[in-house]
């Protein structure tokens, strides 16, 4: 007996291939899809303004990145700089420190969106909080006084004509770039339920009317979490953020619509490798110990003999140092 609903997913016509760039920009979801890619060794970069929630400051950031723009909005707190651009991991300790990290960032998405040939987009919100002093709604309210802001849901056509706009510029910028939506299924509670429903409508909505022209595609991570799992188990204490076994089966199902067959071969392999590498034993220092140490040691050597391109991904950490300079140095043990 099947006690869930299967969703089938059409496979992506363009697939995933280890010399692809990728680009992950929106909610925290994005973020949790692309720490599994850097795991696995792909090329990406991952929210470089942190987490953003709202279309139109998606797109205002992308505006801003493709014009090159060096205004940053910044603004003091106490002893700290921040931007209504960007989420609070974007700070400082003075305004000019922070206005040369901000159009540092803007530089790098450039020179990334030009070579990339993925953008994927994940849509948390349609609530914006708009800054009274300016009308510009803001990226994060930074723990600021809330008579500060006007809370409103955005409408569809607004969002809309904004993104028609920079997906325009984004092709003409780069023709290649696939861009992939998809929507965050963390619920905004503190909103209300009902709010929250109403929100992601507008998103879903927003979505459709990008899909038509064929501007954009869809990967349905929300349905996927709250539709295909459906239970309570598959979400934390807080009943509202994915478990991570609850992430790692929509990691699984963007694996089978996006990997090729080749890109899948290289990452399971990897995958295994690293799993065996981050293996600790009590008897580190036993001959059965030292001779598994010695078998993966060759193993990660033959894979990046094979693999060269792929060396120069692997993520800072102990493990992954410890990796990088056995390759560099030769170091069979």
């Amino acid at each position: 007996m099947n006690w869930k609903l299967d969703f089938k997913i059409n496979s992506s016509q363009v697939k995933l291939e280890y010399e692809n760039s990728m680009i992950f920009l929106g909610s925290c979801f994005s973020d949790e899809i692309s720490s599994r890619l850097k795991e696995g060794l792909f090329d990406v970069v991952s929210n470089p303004f942190g987490t953003l929630f709202h279309p139109s400051v998606i797109a205002s950031n992308l505006a801003l990145c493709l014009n090159t723009s060096i205004e940053t909005s910044i603004f003091q707190r106490n002893d700290l700089f921040f931007s209504w651009d960007a989420s609070g991991t974007c700070f400082a300790y003075s305004e000019k420190e922070l206005h040369h990290q901000l159009v540092e960032k803007r530089k790098l998405v450039f020179d990334k969106i030009q070579a990339a040939d993925f953008l994927f987009i994940t849509l948390g919100s349609a609530w914006e909080y708009e800054l009274k002093s300016s009308r510009k709604t803001v990226a994060n309210c930074h723990k600021m006084p809330a008579d500060l802001f006007e809370k409103k849901l955005t409408s569809v056509d607004v969002m809309e004509e904004k993104w028609i706009s920079i997906l325009k510029e984004l092709k003409e910028l780069n023709p290649k770039l696939k861009v992939v939506f998809t929507v965050s299924p963390v619920r905004h509670v503190k909103d209300g339920l009902v709010e929250n429903n109403r929100s992601k409508a507008r998103l879903f909505e927003l979505i459709q009317r990008l899909e038509s022209p064929n501007l954009i595609s869809y990967f349905p991570s929300y349905e996927l979490v709250i539709d295909e799992l459906r239970d309570y188990r598959f979400f934390k204490s807080d009943f509202v953020h994915p478990t991570s076994e609850a992430i790692d089966y929509v990691w699984q199902r963007f694996q089978e619509t996006y990997f090729s067959e080749k890109t899948m071969q290289i990452y399971s392999e990897w995958k295994s490798i690293s799993t065996a590498m981050n293996h600790r034993s009590l008897f580190d220092k036993s001959q059965a110990y030292l001779d598994f140490q010695q078998k993966q040691n060759q193993r990660n050597m033959d894979f990046f003999e094979r693999n060269p391109d792929l060396k120069s991904r692997l993520i800072d950490g102990s493990f992954e140092n410890d990796l990088k300079n056995q390759i560099d140095n030769g170091n069979h043990r």
